[in-house]
């Protein structure tokens, strides 16, 4: 790419079409409706899940009596719930931290997903008591629990997992939602309401001392001042003000929009982007879902964090919490002069800076989000995962033992070649490897392998030395295998240049 005074990389393009939500959310609703149900019989109904409880901070709740029921089943007289997992015995749950985070719960092990919720709470600053009866959305659970997700893994590369916390959500107003999570993926299941319920003074004096403490006006008015409960900040800000019914309702309306990133100076973004929505779900787009980048119909973003590198591989992590009158305010704005307009929260990024910026616009109108709290810090970590546009190339002296697979391991990714695939690879965009694995087989039983193995900060900075004379330029690795044993040879090639590349021969058997 040629230099000019300004460099504008426009990284996930904008050419899907404004009425793709609309679409994908018919579509998904008539796939729900024919498919799910109809194959829940066929499709495991039983996971490792824990449960947990959540509120909003400034807001804490005890369960008083509590629990999730699995699905009926009958025993010839009548049907019982083929499990129950309790959700009281916690005390106080705080909302310290993000509504929709996870407390801990206390089962184990593979259960039965839940099909119904039951559940008496105490809400502390309404110094009310709420109860709720209701069926769950189990086929939606049961889809998403066998559907699971990518993730992240710095060992394994993107790898499938699915969901392994349930986590119950108790906001003032008897608001009920459930969420699944695993780490930092979390959807919501469904919002329900709970309504009012007085105890019995007869059933208050039935309780133990520690159970009465929930009833007590001197333990609630100690709870509400405790700082380990309410942060003093909080208890500040929300005194002598209403509570305000229907605002975790309001955080649930979602809008058509979609991430896009974009440099005022040259660089490269990492296919990893995470962000967190006022509704407590969390979502990170991976890989191909990335480069993707669809509109969907979601909630309003509370916080976005990406990576990303400079032309000559320095990498940043930058990081977003946005104003919440301000973003409201704005996807407001734009859907009401323009409802059927998707919309884009442009994210500008300038590596070398400590610049962020972020604008929310559709085809017609944009809104600066100037209220923005933004953060960047150089990255080691993304520094070291750097793409280069390389490929292997191995060479075998005549007669040489030919491996079975060929396994290149790098800090994000663990690639198997197997077939003789190794034999013509395409360059690819991909770190520097961190080891390179000969695996030899008889008769389908594995009998050996050769590690190479590379100092990692070395053999970065020689892709990026390399890389440096014409960014971007093909790479070649070239590794020359000999007769005899670890007689190998490695060499890294490109823009004119060819440099020896140090490692370590290691026999594994």
């Amino acid at each position: 790419m040629k230099k000019t005074a300004l460099y504008l990389l426009i990284f996930l393009t904008a050419s899907t079409l404004a009425g793709s939500c609309q679409e994908k959310k018919e579509i998904n609703n008539h796939i729900n409706k024919i498919t799910v149900q109809d194959t829940l019989t066929n499709i495991k109904t039983s996971f490792k899940w824990q449960e947990g409880l959540s509120c909003p901070e400034g807001y804490p709740i005890q369960v008083y009596r509590g629990w999730l029921e699995g699905p009926l089943v009958s025993n010839g007289v009548n049907e019982k719930p083929n499990s129950i997992t309790s959700i009281s015995g916690f005390g106080t749950t705080t909302g310290i931290g993000n509504w929709g985070e996870n407390s801990s719960g206390m089962s184990q092990g593979e259960k039965p997903i839940p099909q119904r919720l039951n559940c008496t709470w105490y809400s502390y600053v309404e110094d009310i008591m709420y109860e709720i009866d209701t069926e769950l959305d189990y086929p939606k659970m049961v889809k998403l629990f066998n559907e699971g997700f990518q993730d992240s893994n710095r060992k394994r590369g993107k790898v499938m997992i699915t969901y392994n916390h349930i986590t119950i959500g108790f906001a003032p107003g008897g608001v009920v939602v459930v969420w699944l999570q695993e780490g930092q993926k979390i959807v919501e299941i469904g919002r329900y309401q709970g309504n009012k319920i007085v105890i019995s003074p007869k059933e208050i004096a039935s309780l133990d001392s520690h159970e009465r403490l929930l009833f007590d006006p001197v333990d609630r008015e100690r709870t509400l001042k405790n700082p380990k409960i309410i942060a003093p900040e909080v208890q500040e800000a929300n005194k002598n003000k209403p509570i305000p019914y229907g605002l975790w309702d309001s955080y649930r309306i979602k809008y058509c929009w979609r991430p896009v990133s974009i440099f005022v100076r040259e660089g490269k973004v990492q296919d990893e982007l995470s962000f967190t929505l006022f509704n407590g779900e969390r979502e990170t787009l991976l890989g191909e879902e990335f480069n993707k980048n669809e509109y969907q119909e979601r909630a309003i973003p509370k916080s976005l964090g990406l990576g990303y590198w400079d032309k000559n591989g320095q990498g940043y992590s930058g990081s977003f919490i946005f104003d919440e009158k301000e973003i409201f305010a704005a996807f407001k704005e734009l859907y009401k002069k323009n409802p059927e307009a998707s919309i884009d929260l442009e994210v500008k990024l300038n590596p070398g800076s400590t610049y962020l910026g972020a604008t929310l616009k559709n085809e017609i109108n944009a809104i600066s989000l100037k209220k923005s709290k933004t953060e960047v810090y150089e990255s080691r970590s993304l520094t070291k995962e750097y793409r280069y546009n390389w490929r292997p190339v191995f060479v075998f002296a005549e007669g040489a033992k030919i491996p079975d697979n060929i396994d290149i391991r790098r800090r994000t990714l663990q690639e198997v070649l197997k077939d003789k695939a190794y034999t013509n690879i395409s360059f690819q965009q991909n770190s520097s490897p961190s080891m390179i694995v000969f695996n030899y087989y008889e008769r389908d039983s594995f009998i050996g392998a050769t590690n190479l193995i590379f100092e990692e900060v070395e053999i970065a900075q020689t892709f990026k030395n390399l890389d440096k004379l014409n960014p971007g330029a093909p790479l070649e690795m070239e590794i020359k295998t000999g007769k005899t044993p670890h007689s190998f040879s490695i060499t890294l090639k490109g823009n004119g240049k060819e440099i020896p590349i140090k490692f370590i021969a290691d026999d594994w058997k």
